[in-house]
Order: structure tokens, then sequence, then C-alpha cells
């Protein structure tokens, strides 16, 4: 079942495996996540040399960065997951927030991820949740 993979693909991110990172993701991947804006990228990191770049973004901003997942949901190969960030660096600060990831599997490999720094609105956006007093029209 490819809901196993949230697990790896959290502790991959947390230790910084390239290697578990590139064995879990397709060729094709995308990796859309504000380090790269951070780093003076643009657009998405993309393939598995974007993933290497994305490691090697976050070792040079973050002393320490800690993804935990807190709830995850699943609709089909679609995974929205609600959790905390964490990361610590010497320019940037602490940064301690809620936060959402959009992941996307294609033949049980990760091949998209999209990091949300609201994940309410982010839920709301994807069909995840519903607004407050909605109601179905009469």
């Amino acid at each position: 079942m490819p809901i196993e993979l949230i697990p790896r693909l959290f502790l991959a991110f947390n230790a910084r495996d390239e290697a578990e990172l590139v064995e879990l993701s397709d060729p094709e991947i995308v990796w859309d996540a504000p380090t790269a804006a951070l780093a003076g990228r643009e657009g998405p990191y993309r393939g598995h040399a974007g993933l290497r770049d994305y490691i090697e973004d976050v070792g040079k901003l973050w002393d320490e960065m800690r993804a935990t997942p807190i709830q995850v949901r699943m609709r089909g190969e679609d995974v929205f997951v609600v959790g905390r960030l964490y990361a610590r660096g010497s320019e940037l600060g602490i940064r301690d927030l809620p936060v959402a990831w959009s992941i996307r599997l294609r033949n049980r490999l990760f091949i998209y991820g999209e990091v949300h720094e609201d994940p309410r609105r982010a839920a709301l956006e994807a069909g995840w949740l519903r607004p407050t007093g909605w109601r179905t029209p009469a």
C-alpha cells in the first residue's frame, strides 16, 4: 500500500538521506518547496538531481530541519499530510510552524511534492477540507 511510503519519505527528508530519497522517487520527481526561493532558485526542484540540489540547499540554509507529519489523508495516489516544520539556521533564525505537504505517488514512487505554509488554505483548495459553514445549495 502506498501510504507505507510516507513515513519512509519523512525519515529520509529529516535524515537528508539522498540515496533513500532517490530510491523512493520517480526520475521525473518535482519537489516544490520554499527552500528553493530561500536558496535563490527559481521554480521547483526537478528529477533526482533536483532532490540532491534540495538536500544541498537545506544543508546550506538550515543547521537543523525536522518535518513532523501529524495527520495523513490519502485519496488514490494523492496524499495530504498536515504537520509541523522546525528549522534553525544561523542566518534565517528559527521557524517552527504548522505546514502541509501535497504528495502524489505514481507506481509506488514519489512523483510530486509541494510544501504549503498555510495548511488550512491548502486543504480547502485541494478539496481535503470543506469551509466552515459550507452548505449544499437548495
